[in-house]
């Protein structure tokens, strides 16, 4: 199977519906879709089981964050490829565009690739900017898009973990990214026809408390690195 497509969810189920839908349209036989919920209720597994679509695979996590999602998804992806994606997206256009994200990675032999980067301050770990623009320095690819090939990401495992469990919600993707630079990984964009909603997840006043925790792990672990 040529794409592992996995995607973290919690509550928010006409997202992840509409992000099914979208993603419907890509070759059935290409791609495995393994969504992995975080919510406590029935909604988002049921609204799955009625679409009924064959290569749609449902998994529950017992604990709400989304680095444990995404390496539950990983550890259950059976991909050459593998894509972590957000369920709060648009699809613009519905050419085959994980085969744009399959071109970077074939070109370069340790590559992480999507259509959004960032860049943290190498001294402080404040947050500089975050770009579509691949002329622009970043040292992280944004999480709500992140791919590369399975060899990529078992170069990157550590414990048998891709994302550090440190993490709750902000952060992971950053030390992903910066770890992924120490190892010979390079970081480049890939421009796809995605829209990215963002933070539908999270309870907006909670969101400055979760970055500036994020931020404070990260700074621990990376300060003297």
């Amino acid at each position: 199977m040529k794409w592992s497509i996995i995607i973290p969810t919690y509550e928010k189920e006409k997202f992840t519906i509409s992000c099914l839908k979208d993603l419907s349209k890509l070759s059935l036989l290409n791609h495995e879709i393994i969504i992995v919920d975080n919510s406590f209720t029935e909604n988002t597994r049921l609204a799955v089981e009625e679409l009924n679509m064959p290569n749609v695979k449902y998994n529950r996590s017992d604990i709400n964050t989304f680095s444990h999602a995404c390496n539950l998804g990983y550890k259950k992806c059976f991909g050459e490829n593998i894509l972590f994606l957000n369920n709060d997206i648009k699809v613009q256009n519905y050419i085959e565009w994980t085969d744009l994200l399959l071109n970077t990675i074939n070109e370069n032999e340790y590559v992480i690739t999507g259509p959004t980067g960032g860049y943290l301050d190498e001294k402080t770990f404040d947050f500089k900017y975050e770009t579509r623009e691949s002329s622009k320095k970043i040292n992280y690819i944004s999480g709500w898009c992140l791919a590369a090939n399975r060899k990529t990401f078992y170069h990157l495992e550590e414990d048998e973990v891709l994302f550090s469990e440190l993490f709750k919600f902000y952060f992971e993707d950053a030390d992903l990214g910066w770890t992924a630079q120490k190892k010979g990984v390079m970081l480049k964009l890939t421009d796809v026809p995605l829209t990215h909603f963002g933070k539908i997840s999270t309870d907006k006043t909670k969101i400055s408390h979760l970055y500036l925790n994020g931020k404070k792990i990260f700074t621990e672990k990376w300060k003297n690195k």
